[in-house]
């Protein structure tokens, strides 16, 4: 795992040595390896001692001449890219300055990844190069600290975070085992433009509900050291049947077929990080999806249509003054949907969803800001509403 600080990027780029257009080809890699910003930051990062290396390795076929950690870095992002990564340099070997001694690196790596494509990171949590169990046990230790004592990590402080997305769900997994209480439910961070933008992500974030963070309609929650300060009206489903992990991805009538009621829902998200935009997708992941306080509303008595629900119309109140309206539409295009995407991406990280647990699909609407004093309400309509007051 690397520390990796925003005033650092452009020191990544003049390190990697690209030329004058290195912020464009830097675009290039990522778009063509179908990877976020930050993975290819990290392959940007490996090039420059893989240069370093190009006598060795050319001499001794690529990976066996090479340093095992860089090796295991590029095998990492071969496995992220599915295979595509090598391809993606070998064919921009003319651009970057380095990509010629590669070659050799990357002939011999596609040879091993197809080799160990069918390794999964919970089976062998020591594939992906430097990155260890102790590692991620001691970063899960450190957001369960501070989750407890109710202080914050100064996250430039400390280079236990993640890199990846992968790294960041061993480490939520990690936490859930540290913190030994039941999950009963889940949520999803980022499903709207504006959540992603609010907490500076590029991507969903599947995120732990535990018993202890969740209340009923009319709860009060102590506000006082909450960073984040917002409350968000979402549509939240309890499943009645498992989606267990399985090889094939879920369509929307098996999820749809597995949903048992639908609730109004509440969310008041927080960081353990003191400033929670700069740890980016991988650490918030880490940091169980900025999960922190939630009231479930009761169950609808209406009959209600999974598919129809992206079209219905949401509020949330404050003080009896509608702040914001939206629509299920706004979180992944549909409560169902993005019911559907967390049951394949638990279904991918062999957790799965089980029967009993809820679903919390997402912001409608904008995240509003609230402080202590304020009597909140999200309102479904007919479906019903979810109510708390801070202090």
């Amino acid at each position: 795992m690397h520390r990796h600080q925003y005033q650092n990027h452009r020191r990544v780029f003049d390190e990697v040595s690209m030329g004058p257009d290195s912020a464009r080809e830097f675009q290039i890699l990522d778009a063509a390896s179908g990877r976020s910003y930050s993975d290819a930051r990290c392959a940007a990062q490996q090039q420059r001692p893989y240069a370093q290396h190009k006598q060795n390795d050319s001499a001794q076929g690529g990976v066996n001449g090479c340093n095992k950690k860089r090796v295991g870095h590029l095998l990492c992002l071969q496995w992220r890219s599915g295979g595509k990564f090598t391809d993606t340099v070998a064919a921009l070997h003319g651009r970057f300055s380095c990509c010629g001694a590669f070659t050799a690196t990357c002939t011999a790596v596609r040879s091993v990844y197809d080799d160990v494509a069918p390794m999964v990171y919970t089976e062998d949590p020591n594939f992906f190069g430097d990155i260890t169990m102790a590692d991620i046990e001691r970063a899960a230790e450190l957001i369960r600290e501070y989750w407890r004592s109710g202080d914050v990590i100064e996250y430039v402080k400390s280079d236990l975070w993640p890199d990846t997305p992968e790294e960041g769900y061993a480490i939520q997994a990690t936490l859930a085992k540290l913190r030994n209480e039941a999950v009963v439910g889940w949520k999803i961070a980022a499903t709207a433009e504006a959540g992603r933008y609010h907490i500076n992500v590029d991507r969903p974030l599947a995120g732990r509900m535990y018993e202890s963070i969740v209340r009923t309609d009319g709860a009060k929650f102590s506000f006082a050291r909450n960073r984040m300060a917002v409350a968000e009206a979402e549509f939240a489903f309890t499943l009645g049947a498992d989606l267990a992990p399985r090889d094939t991805p879920y369509t929307e009538d098996e999820v749809a077929a597995a949903i048992k009621s639908l609730h109004p829902g509440l969310e008041l998200p927080d960081s353990r990080f003191e400033d929670f935009t700069i740890p980016g997708t991988a650490g918030l992941i880490a940091d169980n999806a900025c999960a922190r306080h939630f009231v479930l509303g009761a169950a609808t008595t209406e009959s209600f249509d999974p598919r129809a629900l992206a079209d219905h119309e949401s509020s949330l109140i404050i003080n009896d003054e509608v702040v914001t309206t939206g629509k299920g539409a706004d979180a992944l295009g549909g409560p169902l949907q993005a019911l559907t995407w967390l049951a394949n991406t638990l279904s991918d990280l062999g957790t799965g969803l089980q029967a009993g647990q809820f679903v919390t699909t997402g912001v409608t609407g904008q995240p509003m800001p609230v402080r202590v004093g304020d009597r909140i309400t999200c309102d479904l309509g007919i479906y019903g509403t979810a109510s708390t007051e801070l202090f």
